[in-house]
């Protein structure tokens, strides 16, 4: 239901502002020198972690008088920053008018499709919101979770109003459009990375997730920032991507079981492509120049670790994250038996020929093809390993909800070859980020046991390896139809999900 007059301006306040703090980043990252790609992705996760941190400050001291004064600051700061600096931002609008132009349909129903979730999050309220706990003294009830994603919804919950936090969902989906153009353009012409843009935002999951508040989508959105980071810091090192690199990494870790795999994975991958690049003299001579700068920064670090929150949850419960029953996890008991039986379920499970296709097929040839599936494993996996490693009954969901979708038919038969072709053929830089992201794919299988809704420990991975397509797109294996097509499909992808009653 469509909320009233006085609760669309409220949330459509509360989104202006997000959008000067959006605005005043992307002119300060262009005058950098930053691609307007680039920019962009870089100011939407600043923006957000900025506010993560003033409302993680406000909970942990109990004083949300906090957040209005220091976005009291931060606002005219950003507007400040799109006045100085309006020329940057003036020069957006025929950048982006000559971008849709020149990539024609895609382009279009791309913008249309922000454009729509935009509004449908400022006039209704969004499914599956978790506004997180309380401002204030006794707040907290039980062990509490990471708290860097949960609590952005307060932009907009801390008032009585029901939308707006949506916002958040999309902010993820148009970060992660932009840094993968922004990745594939070092692999591609313009017209392969925005085809392998539209590839990755419009797998099933994350058309989903764009239309909540975030929990899920921001981490995989802020790992994929931090491999964006990565790759400039390796390039031309400097301390503003060094910092962004070290907070967007500690941003990662998410009210999610997996939560905290992702950072070792990530710091593991930056120290061998800047060791192997650099060695210790650049970051040396950086920490050197700018120690001043890395104290200042040092409380967002903290902060971001969730260091508080796990001493909190140990000195008061005993265990320093939530527990089984709370979390929903159930670890896989069976070791490596078990991780390699349940890669070989998710391999099964990941070829989402989604349910309509699957429909038609059915009604067509009169056979289905995710009971196929299902009896491909019965006839695979069960003889070998039985139900190793696995906590239910093994089915094909592929249910057009959050909670089960997985990312479609590219992104099983484009997104998983391109890894694949990327650790035999591909550059050192991106074998080595190739190496990492399959590393986590098997702690993914090997960590919990098989669950349908595991598909959420999978959102980090496909967002982070979506950008590999551009490799494996080059002329001479697509041509400019071949590519053609591949975002038509991609947008009927994304106008059905857009549009799905979930």
């Amino acid at each position: 239901m469509a909320l009233n007059g006085a609760g669309v301006l409220a949330a459509t306040a509360m989104t202006a502002e997000l959008a000067a703090l959006y605005l005043g980043g992307f002119a300060f990252f262009r005058h950098r020198g930053n691609t307007l790609a680039e920019a962009g992705a870089y100011a939407i996760l600043s923006a957000l972690m900025g506010l993560s941190f003033v409302f993680q400050l406000a909970f942990v001291t109990g004083t949300p008088q906090i957040e209005f004064l220091v976005e009291a600051v931060l606002v005219p700061i950003a507007l400040f920053l799109c006045f100085r600096l309006r020329g940057r931002i003036a020069a957006l609008g025929p950048v982006v008018s000559n971008f849709i132009r020149a990539h024609g349909f895609g382009a279009a129903a791309l913008a249309l499709a922000w454009a729509g979730l935009l509004i449908k999050a400022v006039v209704y309220p969004a499914p599956h919101v978790i506004a997180g706990p309380g401002i204030g003294p006794g707040s907290a009830m039980g062990a509490m979770a990471p708290l860097n994603h949960i609590l952005l919804p307060r932009l907009f919950t801390r008032y009585p109003i029901a939308a707006g936090s949506g916002i958040f969902g999309l902010s993820a989906h148009v970060a992660i459009g932009l840094a993968t153009y922004a990745l594939a353009r070092r692999y591609a012409w313009p017209f392969t990375a925005f085809t392998v843009t539209l590839v990755t935002v419009s797998m099933p999951r994350l058309v989903l997730l764009a239309n909540g508040s975030g929990e899920e989508i921001l981490p995989a959105a802020a790992a994929l920032f931090s491999i964006l980071a990565m790759y400039r810091l390796v390039e031309h090192p400097c301390f503003t991507d060094l910092a962004l690199l070290v907070m967007g990494i500690l941003f990662t870790i998410a009210d999610d079981p997996l939560g905290l795999v992702v950072p070792p994975v990530l710091i593991l991958l930056a120290m061998v492509l800047l060791f192997r690049r650099h060695g210790t003299l650049a970051l040396r001579a950086i920490v050197t120049a700018r120690w001043k700068a890395i104290l200042l920064l040092a409380p967002f670090a903290l902060v971001f670790s969730q260091a508080g929150v796990f001493i909190y949850n140990l000195r008061n419960f005993g265990y320093w994250m939530k527990n089984q029953a709370v979390s929903g996890f159930t670890p896989n008991p069976d070791g490596l038996q078990g991780g390699t039986a349940n890669l070989v379920r998710y391999f099964i499970e990941s070829c989402h020929i989604t349910r309509p296709l699957n429909d038609l097929c059915t009604f067509v040839t009169g056979w289905s093809p995710a009971a196929g599936l299902a009896k491909l494993h019965a006839a695979v996996v069960v003889p070998v390993f039985g139900h190793l490693g696995s906590a239910n009954a093994f089915k094909i969901a592929w249910a057009t909800t959050p909670r089960l979708a997985w990312f479609g038919p590219l992104g099983f038969f484009l997104v998983l070859p391109a890894v694949g072709y990327a650790l035999v053929r591909g550059p050192r830089r991106l074998k080595a980020l190739g190496v990492a992201l399959v590393g986590y794919l098997y702690l993914v299988a090997l960590i919990p046991a098989w669950a349908p809704e595991n598909v959420r420990f999978f959102t980090t991975f496909f967002v982070c390896s979506g950008f590999f397509t551009a490799l494996f797109l080059p002329p001479w294996r697509l041509t400019h139809t071949g590519k053609q097509i591949l975002q038509t499909v991609s947008v009927i992808l994304l106008a059905y999900y857009l549009t799905v009653k979930m």
